[in-house]
């Protein structure tokens, strides 16, 4: 089944590099919703927070535009601060070198394309594209492929009159080295039998995890940045526990350790403040909802209701920004247990640990019912210039990390200790921003937990900001 999924997949994702700038071609020249000029106008409100993505022909590849132009002749505009123009392409078909310290070195391609258009926020049409897999040193001085990651992103603004928002994105993740330490705050990394001997081997705290899926996502526009939302995700999960593995002694007290079909369906309110979705310098979000999944052929039927808010508030305009998010999930029913160590409704992410959750805190190095964290960030701009006439940002970032997660509802001592029992992760690194919709982020981090995936700090090389 999974071999099926993978050659699907393979070949979606060739057609959609192929067809990629056929398709970005065909959506650039049509015309734009209706009430699209409501949207010009929210558009022309937020064009001092959006990127200039190209520069004047007659301006120098090394420095931005340095005049205005001339329907801007009243003022002076600073071309990192000018709305993107009327009609635009960003297509970046790059080779990809990422990953982090519980994946290793992440290596492929990508083919990230976008087109802009008056009327249509925050692009006409946008498409990301990966197939990459990862090598990672292991204890008998050879090389490990933990990872292998592909998918493909469609992202529709602007369907149904601008009320419309569609995103369809089909993934193939088999992680071999995902982690599992037992569930519950309290869990600990150490040896599941007692009387062995010699170092500890953090390979029994790991599995392998097949999962092809499916899922689409929809906004509708109910009022001014209020939006409904709704998602669908489908997907099989392959389990293999690994022979004298943390998960193979838990076997017997857990769910979804078979191979078995899921289909998840959401609902909940969007309310998006930001000046900009890639890079936000100012504004909120806040996004709540349920996920409800009833068994197919299995008694995997469970809910959940989780939060996501995020501030963004501007010290010293783009040059230093404080950026906050508060993560809340909450599972009922017969939850199979790598939900456990997830958050979110419509894009789901690792939690409490992973590279987008708390980074840190290795991914799946805690499982429970209910979670909860923190992200506190310090972003700074201080360089911007253009090459090839592409425009860059490059900044930093230092963040602190802080959740807890809970087994379940008893408040079980033993599975979840005692006290307030907060993990805490810091770290930081930089960020370089190409163009409108690409941000690349270099990532040190430290926590306590950290040693328990086999590294002495976390390391991430991933595109996009955390939150």
């Amino acid at each position: 089944m999974w071999r099926l999924a993978t050659t699907s997949i393979a070949v979606l994702l060739t057609i959609t590099m192929v067809m990629g700038p056929v398709l970005a071609f065909g959506l650039e020249n049509d015309s734009p919703p209706l009430g699209a000029e409501a949207q010009a106008v929210d558009l022309a409100d937020e064009a001092a927070d959006l990127v200039e993505t190209e520069v004047p022909a007659d301006a120098a590849e090394s420095e931005a535009p340095a005049e205005a132009t001339e329907s801007d002749a009243s003022e002076s505009v600073d071309p990192a601060k000018a709305a993107p123009p009327k009609k635009k392409i960003e297509w970046m078909p790059l080779p990809l070198v990422g990953g982090d310290s519980d994946m290793g070195v992440l290596v492929g391609a990508q083919l990230l394309l976008a087109t802009f258009k008056d009327g249509y926020y925050p692009y006409r049409f946008r498409t990301h594209t990966q197939v990459a897999l990862s090598f990672k040193p292991n204890h008998r001085g050879g090389v490990d492929i933990p990872v292998h990651m592909d998918f493909i992103k469609l992202d529709f603004p602007g369907l149904a009159s601008g009320k419309l928002r569609l995103l369809i994105g089909l993934h193939y993740d088999q992680v071999n080295n995902s982690g599992y330490f037992g569930i519950g705050n309290a869990a600990r990394a150490v040896a599941v039998d007692p009387t062995a001997e010699g170092a500890l081997d953090y390979r029994i705290f790991q599995y392998v995890r097949q999962e092809p899926k499916l899922r689409m996502f929809i906004r509708y526009k109910l009022a001014e940045r209020l939006e409904l939302a709704l998602g669908l995700r489908f997907m099989w999960m392959n389990v293999t526990a690994k022979p004298g593995s943390k998960l193979e002694h838990d076997l017997p007290t857990l769910r979804g350790t078979d191979p078995h079909f899921g289909l998840q369906f959401a609902a909940g309110l969007i309310y998006d403040k930001r000046d900009h979705e890639y890079n936000p310098t100012k504004g909120v979000y806040f996004e709540t909802a349920l996920r409800f999944q009833p068994g197919l052929g299995n008694d995997l039927h469970f809910g959940a209701y989780s939060v996501d808010g995020r501030v963004f508030v501007p010290i010293i305009g783009e040059y230093l920004v404080f950026g906050s998010r508060f993560l809340l999930d909450m599972l009922f029913g017969n939850v199979p247990f790598y939900e456990m160590a997830r958050s979110g409704a419509f894009e789901p992410v690792d939690f409490i640990g992973g590279r987008m959750g708390l980074s840190g805190i290795p991914e799946g190095r805690y499982h429970g019912k209910v979670k909860a964290g923190v992200n506190l960030e310090l972003r700074s701009v201080f360089w911007t210039f253009w090459l090839l006439k592409q425009r860059f940002k490059v900044g930093a970032a230092a963040f602190v990390n802080v959740g807890r997660v809970w087994a379940d509802y008893t408040g079980n001592s033993v599975l979840d200790g005692s006290g307030h029992g907060l993990k805490l992760a810091t770290g930081g690194g930089l960020r370089i921003q190409l163009n409108e919709t690409m941000v690349i982020r270099i990532d040190l981090a430290w926590a306590k937990e950290v040693s328990d995936a086999g590294a002495p700090v976390g390391i991430y090389l991933d595109a996009y900001h955390p939150f």
